[in-house]
């Protein structure tokens, strides 16, 4: 038979006039745009589409398993031969795995051995991402697993993340389920969440339960991760007195050193997406637009320049608001101070406002100013960035590399200098008439 023209692969091409196989793109496609799965059955689509066999219990749209008229929930698939047991029989056996069936071979684990191992996902059966020291399992047809390149990738200009269902793009980017609908906020591009309208940042799907909490909620429980969710309080930070969640196996929220952390040399920062580097070093989702580097904020995938963020939600407000606010700190959003009597916002991560010591201090002992920028430092410590003019000790103004007296000055030179070459300019001309 014909052989697979990828290079290195001594599978059988699939389908007429294909020269490759299915796993290298060989075989009959879905007729869906955007979509790349093999057709399933007689139809023209993928089974995420509508292609397939389907359960012929009333209602229920899953696929019937094998010969079978059913899917899994409603009989169908084989069952174990065991007198008055209906559990679905093993792969490759006629018994469920209480009754005999193959299970994997870790010590108490009863899940199904997965491929030609014997062991089940996750104890290390099946392919298993190449990166080197990642024990995931690698997805779909690539050599890594999601957190390493693997599987689909989101096709949205710049968007690192994993492609969603039968679409070519994430869920934030309009992927997942073939039913799933846009958010009908304006200018949203995002998944809807459940039954709902909207996408989970403008208030759609399941709220947490708790009293006064608009977050989402998380798993069966009802309620957000913030009040107890998975995972739960034996999941919790390992900082004393710290309520915040663990991340990954560090056993440390974000805050207190858990989760991936930026690889740049120096920083102390959470890495953000699938790179190993914080927001200011590289990581997280970039501005969508040609040439700009800035970090993209919000659902349309731009940067505050070019029209990214979430703005305030009072009347005529450009104000930019943080985290789950709806409000600008000038109209009474986001967290207030919790000294009694004042209403200014609060600072950071703390409880209390810039003037009742709230906020990020710098990290030099026995300092109690301000860190300044991105590090951890007041400017007379090295935090912040200093002003270009020599001999200037002064904070640089933002997107400035001059202090505010000295950018005027700067200013003035530019503009007496550009006066001067229209003036010459102008003389030669005369000159030479």
């Amino acid at each position: 038979g014909r052989h697979c023209s990828f290079e290195g692969c001594i599978k059988s091409a699939h389908g007429a006039g294909m020269t490759y196989c299915v796993r290298h793109g060989g075989g009959k496609r879905c007729c869906v745009e955007g979509c790349s799965k093999l057709l399933r059955g007689l139809s023209n689509h993928c089974f995420s589409h509508g292609g397939g066999k389907r359960c012929n219990y009333e209602g229920c749209t899953l696929g019937s398993l094998g010969a079978t008229l059913f899917c899994r929930i409603h009989g169908g698939g084989i069952r174990c031969q065991f007198e008055e047991c209906s559990k679905l029989a093993s792969a490759g056996t006629t018994v469920c795995y209480v009754h005999g069936g193959r299970t994997c071979e870790f010590e108490g684990c009863l899940k199904a051995p997965v491929g030609g191992t014997t062991f089940c996902i996750a104890h290390g059966g099946g392919r298993r991402c190449e990166t080197d020291g990642c024990s995931k399992s690698a997805v779909g047809s690539t050599k890594h697993c999601k957190a390493h390149g693997g599987g689909k990738r989101c096709e949205y200009e710049g968007c690192p993340t994993s492609a969603r269902g039968g679409y070519p793009f994430c869920k934030l980017h309009g992927g997942g389920a073939s039913e799933r609908k846009h958010c009908e906020k304006e200018g949203c591009v995002a998944s809807t969440e459940g039954s709902s309208r909207l996408c989970p940042y403008h208030g759609g799907g399941r709220r947490c339960q708790f009293e006064g909490c608009a977050k989402s909620a998380n798993g069966h429980e009802g309620i957000c991760l913030a009040h107890g969710a998975w995972p739960h309080v034996s999941h919790q930070c390992q900082i004393e007195e710290c309520t915040k969640n663990a991340r990954q196996k560090g056993g440390f929220c974000i805050a207190h050193g858990g989760g991936k952390r930026c690889t740049f040399e120096g920083c102390p920062r959470s890495a953000q997406g699938s790179v190993p580097f914080c927001t200011a070093h590289g990581g997280g989702i970039r501005c969508r637009l040609t040439d700009c580097t800035n970090a993209a904020e919000g659902v349309l995938g731009c940067c505050r320049e070019h029209g990214g963020g979430k703005h305030c939600y009072h009347e005529g407000c450009l104000m930019f608001v943080e985290g789950r606010a709806k409000y600008c700190a000038k109209h009474f959003g986001g967290k207030c101070c919790e000294l009694e009597g004042c209403l200014k916002n609060a600072q950071g991560k703390s409880a209390y406002c810039k003037r009742h010591g709230g906020g990020e201090r710098c990290h030099y002992e026995g300092c109690i100013t301000f860190a300044r920028g991105k590090s951890n430092f007041c400017l007379m410590h090295g935090g912040g960035r200093l002003c270009h003019f020599e001999g200037c000790v002064k904070a640089a103004k933002a997107k400035s590399d001059y202090c505010t007296p000295h950018s005027r000055l700067v200013h003035v030179d530019t503009s007496m200098l550009a006066e001067l070459e229209n003036i010459t300019g102008h003389e030669a001309k005369l000159g030479n008439t």
